[in-house]
Parts: C-alpha cells; structure tokens; sequence
C-alpha cells in the first residue's frame, strides 16, 4: 500500500495530466483490494464501492468493478483530460480500413502464418539500459554491465505499457532471434485495442529499410509509405502524422543501407523531437551498437536468443522423426548455437526431418547455415505436393533475381506492380525497354490521331508517321532520363531529373498537339502550335516540380476527389491547351471564329485537367489482390476514355448547328484523355513484364509463380504483395550464383 503522502502526489500527477501508466496501475489496485467496502477515501476522492457491486462517484453509479470499470472510474473521479470530439462517418471508414489493412497484411498474413507459429516459443527478455541515450545524460554505461534478465512470462506489451503516454522502445537481438514476430505480437495486441477504442492511437507497421535518403524526413516518407504501401490518400497520411494519431512501428533500422543509417537515426530523433509520436524500433544489436548516433528512446529490450531447455522443449512437442537432428544437435556445437535463433531452428525442422546424422560433417556455423538454408530449399521444392509447374531451376533463378532486386533498392515487400526500370541491369535491357515503350506509346498516339481524323484522306500515312515521329522522340527521351537516373545521387542529378522530365513533357506533348494542328489545319499551323506549346507545357511541369509527366506513368486505381490537385492539374491543362486552341481558332479548323475553336480546345483542356487532378484519392482503399494496381489502371483507362469520348461526342452533336466540329475530335479528346489517366502506365507495365521475361527472370504469369512460393515457403504474402519469410533467406538467394540457381 503506498504511503498517503505517495497516494496524494499520484492523485496530483493525474489531475495534472501527468501520470504515467504504473500510476494508473496503482490506483486500479487499491481499487481492486478494497472492493470489499462500501467507501473508499482516495486522498481527497471518496468513492462509494457499493460492498463490490457498484462503484459511486457523486451522482453517478457503475455497475461491477471489472478493469473497464475502473479505468471509466479513474477516467472521471480523476479529471483525466476529456475525449476527442467523435471521428465524422468517413474519417472512421479510413481508420478502419488502416486497421483492416495492417491486420490482414501483417498479424494475419506474416505473424499467424509464420514458421514460428508452428509451436509457439515463449521469447526471453532483458533489458539493454547501456544503449540507451537521454538528452540530459550523455554518457553511455560500460557496455560489460550486466544487464537484467526479465522475469519468465514477461511480455513486450507490458513493458510498452509501463513507460506511459510518449512510449518509445528499441528491440533488439541476434538474427533470426524473433525480433519481427515480437513486434507483430505487440502489433496485434494494439491493434485490439484500437478496434475497441476509437481513440487508441492506430498501430502501423513500417519497414525502416525503404528510407533511402539523407534528405527525406521522416514525416514525408512516413506519408509516402502510407500511400503506397497502405493506398492511404497524402493528404490523410500526412493528417494522421501531423495529430499524432499512429503509433509506428519501425522494422529493419540495420536493413537501411549501411552508409545511410547513422543518417536514419538522427531523422528519427529529429521526427521524435518534433512530433513525440509512439514508437517502436527494431535491430540487429550488432549494427545498431556500431553506430555512432543512438536512438533517443525510453527503453530497450533485447531478445534472447534460444536456451537449450527450450530448444528441447520445442523438439518435444513436435510430431515426426526428429531423432537424427537430435544426435546433431547434441554432438555439433556450432550447430547448437546456430539453434539458439527460432527461424534456423524451425528451418533444422523442415529441413532435417528424417535425416542420418553420418551424412553430416563437422563444419563452421557459418557453413552450416549455408547448408542448411540449401538442404531447406531443396527439401521444400520437392516434398510439397506433385505441382510441378516450374522446375528446380527456374524457381532458384527467379527467386534469386527477386531477391538481388530487393536487397539493391533495399526493399523488403514486392508488389508486382512495383517492377520499376531501375531493375533494369544490362545496357540490352534498357535498350530494349526503352524502343518497346516507346513503339506502343507512339502507335497508341498514332491510332488516336488516326481515328480522330475519320474518313479523311491519308488518315493511314497519318497514323505512321505520328508513331515514327513520336517514337524516336520518345526513344531518346526515355533512355536521356534512364542515363540520368542511373547517376550517383546529388542535388545535380535532382536539378538535371526535373529538367529533363520537364522539358520532356512539354516536347512530347508540343509535338502531339503540333501533329494534330498540322493535320487538322496546316503543316505551318501544326509547327506554330509545338513551338508554342513545348515552353508553355515544360514551363508548367517545371512549376509543380517536374513531376507530371512521370506522374502519367504511374497506376491510376481510382479516380477521388481532391481540390489541391484538381486546381493544380486545371491550370496545367487549360494554360497547356491554350497555344493550340488558339491557332486553330484562328485558323477556323474548328470553328467559325476564334471564340469558338479556342473555347473548344480550352474545355478539352478543362476536362484533361479535371480528371488527371481526380487521380489524388480522399479515403482509404480496401481491397487487396496481387497486382491490383495495374488491373484497376486499365479499367479507369477504359472508362475514363468511353465516358469522355461519348459526353464530347454527344456535346459536339447538340451544338453542330453553331460549331462545325467533327465528332471524332469527341473519340481524340476521349482516348488521348484515358490514355494518360492509367494506360501509359500499364503500357510501362507490361513492356518492363516483357523485357524481364525474355531475359528469363520472370515467368510471364508472376502471380501464379510468386503463390507457388508462398506455398513453398519461401514467401509469404502482405495484403497483395509478398516478402520473404526472413530476411536471412533473401539474402541467401540474393547470394547465390549462377551455378547455385542450376
């Protein structure tokens, strides 16, 4: 029982919103012990127990003293600061589909179906005080101090809840030593609470390895991972961090590139210091303790790593002839320590089920994974069922190529939407890449000018020469801006990448319009119009940041409404049109005065820029499926050019008696239109798809392949993308040879 005068300065704490969680723990004990009387003084708090039925505080009565009870109890006898007003109906929807989202990805998806789950170890704790840094003392404790081993039992959720409003928490430990599946443990515990408290703080998991850059903020990549992996809109990403309303979950500091890490820590101590949002980090102890710069948080935890007693627990209470991994394990030191980790363990499992302890010589720890992690991938690729679609060979190859891919942009999660043309190794690839998207790009813009111009003569020779034109430019354009990105990062290759992308834009789109013109009107028209439109349309891009024509090469999955992009994208499109509408005007092309042909170019322009700034999302996707990003691009494509195609087509026929118009430039604006919002993206797509296919590092049907990994253990899915079961075997495959793929 705590002194009075103790009682009294916590009861102050609280009213004065300063309590800490070993507080609230104090009180609901005292009123747990003295449920047996009708009245409890608690300091200047007197409250009527009902003799354990009901708890009375004044006027009003709670019924039982259950642990909800109490904490209404101590929410309102102890002037707890009051709620936030209630989440409107679609800020609720958002919050719910994050909480669906990380759920289904990580809790379901990673930590119910991981290897650990098998028969589920109890993970040791203790605490790593010596790690730790605070900012009034400076000094780090000898790193020989013995550190206390937490009691048996002891959960990471209890610890975390101890340290109080403000919670931050470094895990540690040794690979393959549970760190990730104790952090999914936490997950899910917080994640209950969050579906029950409206008011709980949304728990997301992040993998620290995709900060890639000494200049992003944590608070912007914290809103572009929301958006990209979790399709959360920016603008509620960004609310979201702003309010604090997260609570972050931070895997693989040591998977940030080495160079870049000590860079990562002092972004996150600066974001910490900013918005004292709750987190959690985790690392390998041996990369975090090599870094100069430490973290700036309450405590670390450090998992231990196996005891023999729980590795023979483990074995135990497994079914199958594990006898033979017995005699190993009791006869082979450096595979005994090897054990110590779970994922090697339960991989010694799989592996070495049913084996002959002879057919295994001593060897190194070192040499044992390395085997053990072959014996795994063999065994797994020819016990799992009779599906023999892909062979031994073809599975290693593809799954290595995956793995270089991840661990060189150091990513963890592969959405097969993602292939980028950064993953494009060899000088062929690129060449290849480069002249197959521009081919289908140029006959797409070839086509469109085609059928715009009806039954007119020539409308053939027109086609061809807009694809040739407009594919050479774009050949060179392409293979310019892949040069530049492939460049050492630095401010020039930033100034020189929204240069080139800008000056880019406005030519592809200068000489598209200057070919429509020259065709519809005159070639001295058509050349007037380009000239006019590259400077308008780059000086533009250039304006919002050069980011608009890459912008169209990037999956549309919706179309939602956002006023910042919306006003945005309709100055760039009714500025950007203005050149060709008004030489056509002028002209008489499209109708009989200026007013008229350059306000029907300006309202193609208003629609092109209506519907490209629609592009921005205002809730949070729910729906999930291996490359969904590319099937809802092409779907939107197809509807954005039905509709506008039809409305202009149907518009231009209502108003034929005053504009002489032909309703093919209604099938132009529909198709040049839907072409940019999401086709171009998946002409990307499947170009990219084509050159990794020819040159055998991935099958044509990804999905298919990247399920039968999954089924084999190699994978396992988050939502509709895929990672591999640990990081440990994604290096492996990314390690291996030529001759190891065979």
């Amino acid at each position: 029982m705590a002194a009075s005068n103790d009682l009294s300065e916590l009861l102050d704490r609280i009213a004065n919103g300063e309590e800490t969680e070993g507080d609230r723990q104090v009180l609901r004990q005292l009123l747990q012990d003295k449920a047996d009387q009708s009245v409890v003084q608690l300091g200047k708090y007197t409250v009527n127990l009902g003799q354990g039925r009901e708890i009375q505080v004044g006027d009003r009565i709670y019924q039982g003293v259950d642990a909800d009870t109490i904490k209404t109890v101590i929410q309102t006898a102890l002037q707890q600061p009051t709620a936030r007003s209630p989440l409107t109906p679609q800020a609720y929807r958002n919050r719910q589909a994050l909480l669906n989202k990380v759920k289904n990805f990580w809790v379901k998806g990673v930590l119910e179906a991981s290897l650990h789950h098998q028969v589920v170890m109890q993970l040791g704790l203790e605490e790593r005080s010596q790690v730790l840094v605070t900012p009034w003392s400076l000094g780090l404790e000898p790193v020989g101090a013995a550190q206390p081993i937490l009691p048996e039992g002891t959960t990471v959720i209890d610890l975390f809840d101890q340290l109080g409003t403000g919670r931050t928490l470094l895990l540690l430990g040794e690979p393959g030593a549970g760190k990730t599946i104790t952090l999914l443990q936490l997950a899910r515990e917080l994640m209950i609470r969050a579906e029950q408290d409206v008011e709980a703080l949304i728990p997301v998991v992040f993998n620290l390895s995709s900060w890639g850059s000494k200049t992003l903020s944590i608070a912007d990549w914290l809103a572009a991972e929301l958006n990209t992996k979790y399709q959360v809109p920016k603008t509620i990403a960004q609310h979201w961090i702003r309010e604090q309303q997260l609570l972050l979950l931070l895997d693989g500091l040591d998977e940030v590139r080495a160079e870049q890490r000590e860079a990562c820590v002092a972004a996150l101590n600066q974001f910490q210091q900013t918005y004292g949002t709750e987190m959690v980090v985790c690392s390998r102890i041996k990369d975090y303790e090599a870094l100069p710069q430490r973290l700036m948080v309450q405590q670390a935890i450090y998992v231990r790593s196996l005891q023999p007693a729980q590795i023979d627990r483990y074995l135990n209470e497994l079914n199958g002839n594990l006898t033979g991994l017995r005699q190993l394990l009791a006869n082979d030191a450096a595979l005994q320590e090897l054990a110590r980790s779970p994922l090697m363990l339960n991989i010694m499992v799989l592996a070495y089920e049913g084996i002959h302890p002879e057919d295994f010589p001593q060897m190194s720890a070192e040499a044992h994974r390395q085997r053990l992690f072959d014996v795994y991938i063999d065994r797994m690729l020819k016990r799992r069922g009779g599906d023999t679609r892909y062979s031994l060979t073809q599975t290693r190859r593809w799954l290595s190529w995956l793995a270089q891919q991840l661990v060189q942009s150091s990513q963890t999660i592969f959405l097969i939407e993602w292939l980028d043309r950064s993953w494009l190794q060899t000088p062929r690839q690129r060449w290849l890449y480069t002249i197959l998207v521009s081919l289908i790009v140029g006959l797409a813009f070839g086509v469109i000018v085609a059928l715009s111009m009806g039954a007119k003569q020539h409308w053939l020779a027109i086609g061809l020469t807009v694809w040739a034109i407009y594919s050479l430019a774009n050949i060179i354009g392409t293979w310019l801006t892949m040069a530049i990105e492939r460049m050492q990062p630095s401010s020039r290759q930033v100034f020189l990448q929204r240069l080139t992308g800008s000056f880019l834009t406005g030519l592809l789109t200068g000489l598209l319009f200057g070919m429509v013109a020259g065709v519809a009107k005159a070639p001295e028209a058509g050349w007037l119009v380009m000239v006019l439109t590259v400077p308008i349309v780059g000086g533009l891009d250039w304006w919002v940041g050069g980011i608009i024509g890459m912008s169209f090469l990037k999956p549309v999955e919706a179309l939602r409404w956002s006023w910042r992009n919306v006003s945005r994208y309709l100055i760039f499109g009714l500025i950007g049109s203005a050149p060709m509408g008004l030489i056509l005007g002028l002209s008489g092309a499209l109708g009989r005065n200026l007013i008229e042909g350059l306000l029907l170019v300006l309202l193609g322009g208003l629609i092109f820029g209506l519907l490209t700034g629609l592009r921005a999302g205002a809730e949070v996707e729910t729906r999930t499926t291996p490359n969904q990003g590319i099937w809802r691009s092409a779907k939107t494509s197809a509807n954005v050019a039905i509709m506008v195609s039809l409305g202009f087509s149907f518009v231009f026929y209502l108003l034929s008696q005053w504009l002489t118009v032909s309703l093919n430039w209604g099938i132009f604006y529909g198709l040049f239109v839907g072409l940019l919002m999401g086709g171009t993206a998946c002409i990307v797509h499947i170009s990219l798809r084509a050159v990794f296919y020819v040159s055998h590092n991935i099958p044509w049907n990804y999905a298919h392949f990247l399920d039968y990994a999954v089924d084999r253990i190699f994978l396992q899915k988050v939502g509709g993308g895929y990672i591999f079961i640990h990081r440990l075997l994604m290096e492996h495959f990314a390690a291996m040879s030529a001759g190891e793929q065979r």
